[in-house]
């Protein structure tokens, strides 16, 4: 009997240390609206971090790297959602600094990046000349669905084509927490450029599809600095997707689809974005 009370003691004593484990968190870095309000996400916990996206611009891919380091977490993973450049030309800074992460992507997304690398390149580089990667740094594939980090779960769900031909988002069921890549936008005219009427409409399932992990915190690809980090960025992207077809479908020309969105809309960041995608649904619509 004297014996076993101190094993008895010792076992829950090492259960208490198990439960009593940091829960892991996240900071998550914005660009400024020069690198178009991109989301780079830290998952970080007690000494290792997980890094979901890395920037545009090597400026802000910089900045990003001075916030990792002051985390004084060791880098393991960099995952890149999807195949749209603001989210994995800032690679080469990131590479550079922390030589020892793996960067990955699922393998469709890897797919899309080497397919559209090249004309990303040379649509952005004339732009912003010295402050743009010269050679894009292509992940690695990853073809599980989940990362770990010490030992607790990072689920990726696989996206059908929406903003972009595939994506990945990513859920940390022990904080509830829903990292939407470009399905989500807050507060931020969302980029249509890609998504023709089917994608749109695809889109749409992909937002309630994440909906309904009843995320706490959601963090979407694109935000408003001061933008709250809620599970509203998944339905005011919805609603954004709906009020822009409901102007595609009355309008005759881009100002016609532009002015509506922009009343309802006065207070969104980037209406340049708006530019780009009227631009891209009108001159669909026209070839119909």
């Amino acid at each position: 009997m004297k014996l076993a009370l101190p094993m008895f003691a010792l076992s829950l004593t090492l259960a208490t240390t198990v439960q009593a484990a940091a829960p892991l968190e996240t900071e998550v870095f914005t660009a400024a609206p020069e690198g178009f309000r991109v989301t780079s996400t830290l998952i970080t916990g007690e000494q290792d971090a997980v890094l979901v996206d890395s920037q545009f611009t090597l400026a802000e891919a910089h900045r990003l790297v001075a916030k990792i380091l002051e985390s004084k977490k060791t880098l393991k993973t960099i995952l890149i959602t999807h195949g749209h450049p603001d989210h994995y030309f800032g690679l080469e800074v990131v590479r550079a600094a922390f030589p020892q992460a793996r960067i990955v992507a699922a393998p469709a997304v890897i797919a899309e990046i080497k397919a559209l690398a090249p004309k990303q390149l040379a649509q952005w580089k004339p732009l912003f000349g010295a402050n743009l990667t010269s050679e894009p740094v292509i992940p690695s594939p990853l073809a599980a669905d989940h990362l770990e980090l010490e030992g607790q779960r990072l689920e990726l769900i696989g996206l059908n084509p929406g903003e972009s031909e595939a994506a990945t988002a990513v859920w940390i069921p022990s904080t509830r927490t829903l990292i939407a890549g470009d399905t989500a936008y807050q507060q931020v005219h969302a980029y249509l450029v890609n998504a023709d009427a089917a994608w749109r409409a695809q889109w749409l399932k992909n937002i309630e599809q994440l909906d309904k992990r009843g995320a706490t915190t959601v963090i979407p690809g694109h935000r408003a600095e001061k933008a709250a980090l809620g599970p509203a960025a998944l339905r005011e992207t919805a609603a954004y997707i709906r009020d822009f077809e409901a102007s595609l479908a009355a309008a005759k020309d881009v100002d016609g689809l532009k002015r509506p969105v922009l009343a309802k809309y006065s207070a969104f960041e980037l209406p340049i974005i708006l530019d780009f995608s009227a631009q891209a649904a009108l001159a669909a619509k026209v070839k119909r």
